[in-house]
């Protein structure tokens, strides 16, 4: 050591100490949650986006595994932190917004515009109204984020309390191993931070799926592509055709017909009715009449579009 190296204050751990101390703990790496946050940055953008009728950017800063002293300390003060409680995991995840990022939101729904120049925010108690808002963004980026999980695990997250001091935050020992994720979020010149403190015990019934290495693949994710495509889906015309019977005949039989002769197919009034659509049989149905004389169908039974067989399709 140095001998001229400023000594710590009484108490204070040295640099080689700290070392030590965090060599010890088990960071244990979970490569599917960092698919998961992967994901949800997407997902992330599309909900703010709904959520405050502006187009955000969302982008992942950093992924750390770290002591959930070290986490707590480096989150800002004043902030509005979302303690919540996750079901079934039984455990306290906490997601902060900085002030930064509520009062960004807040003008943007309210109407606000580029270029009049902002003022610097004065760190000072939250509202009840802006508390009350910042709820309701705490919110729905919680619900978002039990969406990405979808894939993995349920889990819902209760918000418990909301808390603006970060040192009476009480989440997990101070020195316990935890995820902590930042995002930014802008919009225009505007923006901010959002915080994921995640302590691994809260992860202890879900920690085996997480730890395993991601292969590629589809979890999750944004989801708008699906929902459009089914609207696109719902609007499309399918031709559906209704197969009396089919018939299978010699050729040198069916080349002996003649005009006005009566082919007996052998079926009677009850013979159910084939629905195809393409080479796939959709439903099964019984012929009748309606009260206008017009030929209709009434669908039975549903196949499961297993293609029909060979044997009824060989010959009209």
């Amino acid at each position: 050591m140095n001998a001229h190296a400023p000594q710590p204050e009484d108490g204070a751990e040295t640099v080689e100490e700290q070392i030590i101390r965090l060599s010890s703990l088990n960071f244990e790496r979970m490569p599917m949650l960092e698919v998961v946050f992967d994901r949800y940055v997407m997902a992330l953008a599309s909900a703010m986006k709904s959520f405050s009728g502006m187009p955000f950017d969302v982008t992942l800063r950093s992924f750390d595994y770290v002591t959930c002293g070290t986490a707590l300390s480096g989150l800002p003060a004043p902030s509005l932190s979302a303690l919540t409680t996750a079901t079934p995991w039984s455990g306290n995840v906490l997601m902060t917004l900085s002030p930064d990022l509520l009062f960004s939101v807040l003008e943007v729904m309210l109407g606000g515009r580029e270029g009049r120049g902002r003022q610097l925010w004065k760190p000072r108690s939250f509202t009840a109204i802006e508390r009350r808002f910042g709820g309701r963004l705490a919110r729905m980026i919680l619900d978002e984020f039990s969406q990405s999980f979808r894939q993995l695990s349920e889990v819902s997250f209760e918000i418990d309390s909301l808390e603006s001091a970060p040192e009476t935050i009480a989440i997990a020992p101070s020195g316990s191993p935890a995820v902590w994720v930042t995002l930014d979020l802008t919009v225009g010149e505007r923006g901010g931070a959002l915080y994921f403190l995640i302590p691994y015990t809260a992860l202890d019934t879900v920690r085996p799926v997480l730890n395993q290495p991601f292969l590629g693949g589809k979890i999750g994710g944004d989801t708008s592509w699906r929902k459009d495509l089914e609207e696109k889906i719902e609007d499309t015309t399918v031709t559906l055709t209704a197969s009396l019977h089919r018939l299978r005949v010699p050729v040198q039989e069916a080349l002996g017909w003649r005009k006005g002769q009566t082919i007996d197919l052998g079926i009677s009034a009850e013979q159910p009715v084939d629905v195809v659509c393409g080479e796939r049989r959709m439903f099964r149905g019984q012929m009748g009449r309606r009260a206008t004389g017009q030929v209709a169908l009434r669908l039975i039974e549903e196949d499961t579009g297993t293609e029909a067989d060979d044997a009824d399709f060989a010959t009209d």
